[in-house]
């Protein structure tokens, strides 16, 4: 995993503490990424590519809450895995 690339300056849209912020999002990002493709997925893997780091991680399918007539309804899942890119 490559940490964030190119010139991070100061300027009019964003200032010394607000790159330090975009930095530190970037680690913690990257350390999620790697918890999830090292410890949760069952299969997964990283690709940079032109400097883009493209991800992919196949895990068992989870249901999840839906909107429904203005509240939410539990909704199983409809197959036995899933996969986040």
């Amino acid at each position: 995993m490559t940490a964030m690339e190119g010139p991070l300056t100061a300027s009019d849209e964003g200032d010394d503490r607000g790159l330090a912020f975009i930095r530190a999002e970037d680690q913690a990002f990257g350390r999620t990424l790697k918890h999830m493709l090292e410890d949760v997925a069952d299969s997964g893997r990283e690709v940079e590519n032109g400097g883009d780091l493209i991800a992919y991680a196949v895990e068992k399918a989870e249901g999840m809450h839906a909107p429904k007539d203005g509240g939410l309804e539990w909704q199983a899942p409809t197959s036995r895995s899933r996969m986040s890119i």
